[in-house]
């Protein structure tokens, strides 16, 4: 294959993977602690990644288990180099914004609902057991994908996976409670 037809091989295979998944990867990343205002630029190094390892992409497989696992990547060095910064939190802009819907009471109690699974997410403090969570819990991955894609044993992500999931729901029997997160 020429070089040429392996660049136009490469664009086309890129453009198809972003028209499918740049929606799927917002959701991630704002489940592993990404701002709003910042998540389309952190799926923007997302896919500046996939780009540069596109080799690596198996294309007889779903494309998305390998996007979230650079998608951890990028919202954990997001994480790493976020700058503290005064913000409205991005719920109440959320909740603020269904004043013109059809049935506000409804996209309010979706928004508050949104609202608690977020907040208890940010409660499971260890970024890789969230990430298998939100993986196999949220995204509805098998563990041999998620093991894959995140370059660990099936009983490490297994493992990863049950104390996420006692960490999610201690998080919402408190915030049922009133107690904070």
């Amino acid at each position: 294959m020429t070089a040429t037809a392996n660049a136009q091989r490469r664009a086309a295979l890129f453009r198809e993977l972003f028209a499918a998944d740049a929606a799927y990867i917002h959701r991630p990343l704002l489940r592993l602690g990404v701002l709003a205002a910042d998540a389309e630029d952190v799926m923007h190094d997302v896919f500046i990644s996939a780009y540069e390892h596109l080799d690596e992409l198996d294309t007889s497989r779903s494309a998305r288990p390998w996007l979230a696992g650079i998608a951890f990547y990028a919202a954990s060095n997001y994480r790493r180099h976020a700058k503290v910064r005064a913000t409205m939190p991005d719920t109440v802009v959320e909740l603020a914004s269904v004043a013109g819907s059809a049935d506000p009471e409804a996209d309010l109690e979706r928004r508050r609902r949104q609202a608690t699974v977020l907040a208890a997410l940010q409660t499971i403090g260890n970024l890789e057991q969230r990430q298998v969570f939100i993986m196999h819990d949220i995204d509805g991955m098998s563990m041999t994908e998620i093991a894959a894609a995140l370059s660990i044993l099936p009983n490490t992500g297994y493992s990863r996976l049950r104390l996420a999931r006692d960490q999610f729901r201690d998080a919402l029997d408190r915030l049922a409670k009133g107690e904070t997160a």
